[in-house]
């Protein structure tokens, strides 16, 4: 005790040599004597800035180690605290809690892997677009194939909204216009670099903490660990085996902890939930701090943080180990974290994306039981649609919102033709052109203009001129020019008269009734040529139209 009273008046000097005589023996003789005035002695050494204490010839340095406010605390303090028995049941309950909520979060982790598999996604990828994205009930009424609006992202889609979202996850996942690699295995590697500092952070705390404790001295007079204004001055076996239990028990829940967190945020395809993800398991390493915060007695929670902190030394090759095996063992994880899951992961999602999106998508295909043949026809771009005016059925929709739809087929639409029931409407949409003119009254051969139920026909009529670019016709002579093309059947079938169905110079390869040509047309057609002599024709329009459409015909 005279020894470390006269350390100032030593220190005041600077006298080293004889600093580095007296501290050590000081120090020594006063830890056998009394550790509370070891402790003490340790403490004033390093406020003094006396110099650093050697053993043998390694250097060696003396950091003080704080208790943390933590729920893990209770162990040093219970006992010595002065709170009544419900205070103390109560903290170990919280003890207790904090540590199965810990465990509870790794089992979760751990158990919901086997469900979030992202390699089952390829099997299904590859079903979907096999099955549904190119299946022609699946089509638009523009006549875009599900797969096409999928992959090109039209935010109109009503179903396939599932393949829709993880399509947008995975671009966004693959994105390089940020970077030479993929934006999202650097967030990712990221991420899992964050929460391996986290972990490194928690076992170096729990490490540290396990130093700092094993070099108080035991306590052999009692069973009872000593606290005097704050200091632990010593400790004894009962409370330093169950400190050792609960070490132990923390190092498993952090390794495996690490090992869940690692493996969650590499199965994370989202760029939101990977930062959210970090954060969430940020917490859960706080349980045991958020229960002491919130709940823990104030009497116990007092006499923890007056607790002061254990001076500790540490020799210059020990930290340099602990530097080299932090550093080594975070760079192994992240090489493995990138090796055996991101790297995976993110080859896993370039294959789903291509059996999603790989390929030709503007076509659909239709299989018929009764012929046992499959059918296949090219559909519209979806870009194309994108690019161009709104289509006679985009038009018809607008045009029916605002209708009382109860008239039925007495309805006034512009676009529509309105049918009385589900069934008629099927038929009408799996009919041909030869079935509506079939529907024709015999004998009969007319314009739509012309005939009684022109109001019927009216909106069949700018239908077809939508579709040809004609809005303003109004009758059949301002679509003459598209009688002669193959594909304009509406407007023979609206327009027979003009377009010569009824014409025996007119064009004899459309004549019929495949192409909309009424059945009444051509029995006019057929009355004029058994009345006419038998003698060649003279060459008229519809001649000259002929020889081009039976060369598109034969082809």
């Amino acid at each position: 005790e005279q020894q470390s009273q006269a350390l100032p008046g030593i220190v005041g000097a600077r006298d080293e040599s004889v600093v580095r005589v007296i501290v050590p023996t000081a120090e020594s003789r006063a830890s056998e004597l009394s550790p509370r005035l070891a402790s003490e002695l340790s403490a004033s050494r390093l406020a003094w800035q006396l110099p650093e204490k050697t053993t043998g010839s390694e250097k060696k340095t003396t950091e003080p180690v704080p208790f943390l406010e933590s729920t893990w605390s209770l162990i040093f303090v219970l006992g010595n605290t002065g709170a009544g028995w419900a205070e103390v049941c109560l903290a170990c309950l919280l003890l207790l809690l904090s540590a199965f909520m810990q465990t509870l979060f790794v089992l979760v982790i751990l158990e919901s892997f086997p469900s979030k598999e992202f390699k089952t996604e390829i099997a299904n990828s590859r079903a979907w677009r096999e099955n549904t994205g190119h299946d022609w009930n699946f089509m638009d009424i523009e006549g875009v194939s599900l797969v096409a609006r999928v992959c090109r992202g039209d935010s109109t889609l009503i179903q396939a909204n599932v393949q829709s979202s993880l399509l947008d996850e995975i671009n966004n996942f693959l994105d390089t216009s940020a970077s030479p690699v993929e934006i999202g295995a650097v967030l990712s590697l990221l991420c899992i670099l964050l929460w391996v500092l986290y972990m490194c952070s928690e076992l170096r705390s729990i490490w540290i903490t396990t130093e700092a404790v094993l070099q108080l001295p035991r306590s052999t007079a009692s069973r009872r660990s000593l606290i005097e204004g704050g200091t632990v001055t010593s400790i004894s076996y009962a409370r330093l085996g169950v400190f050792a239990l609960a070490s132990m028990l923390r190092v498993s829940l952090s390794i495996f902890l690490l090992i869940a967190g690692v493996r969650w945020l590499a199965s994370t395809t989202s760029m939101t939930d990977l930062i959210l993800n970090a954060v969430a398991l940020g917490a859960i390493l706080e349980v045991d701090q958020i229960v002491f915060a919130a709940m823990m007695p104030m009497s116990i929670k007092v006499k923890i943080q007056d607790l002061e902190s254990v001076l500790v030394d540490y020799a210059v090759s020990r930290n340099q180990l602990e530097a080299i095996i932090l550093s080594s063992c975070t760079l192994i994880i992240m090489i493995v974290a990138y090796v055996y899951l991101v790297n995976p992961l993110t080859e896993d999602m370039k294959t789903v994306n291509n059996n999603y999106c790989g390929g030709n998508l503007d076509f659909v295909v239709g299989y018929n039981p009764e012929q046992q043949f499959v059918h296949a026809v090219r559909t519209v771009s979806q870009n194309y649609r994108q690019s161009r005016e709104p289509s006679a059925a985009s038009e018809a929709v607008n045009d029916l919102k605002s209708l009382d739809l109860s008239l039925g087929i007495d309805l006034n639409s512009t676009y529509a033709l309105m049918q009385m029931s589900r069934s008629d409407f099927k038929y009408a949409m799996r009919s041909d052109i030869k079935d509506f003119v079939d529907s024709m009254p015999e004998g009969l051969c007319s314009d739509f203009d012309q005939f009684s139920i022109e109001s019927i026909l009216r909106p069949m009529f700018r239908t077809v001129a939508f579709t040809l670019n004609r809005k303003d016709a109004a009758k059949c002579a301002d679509l003459i020019e598209f009688c002669d093309d193959l594909e304009n059947n509406g407007v023979r079938f609206l327009c027979p008269v003009t377009c010569g169905c009824a014409d025996l110079s007119g064009n004899p390869f459309l004549r019929t009734r495949d192409y909309g040509c009424w059945p009444g047309c051509m029995t006019q057609v057929e009355e004029v040529a058994q009345a006419r002599p038998c003698t060649d024709m003279e060459l008229g329009e519809g001649w000259n139209a002929f020889w081009p459409s039976y060369e598109k015909g034969l082809l």
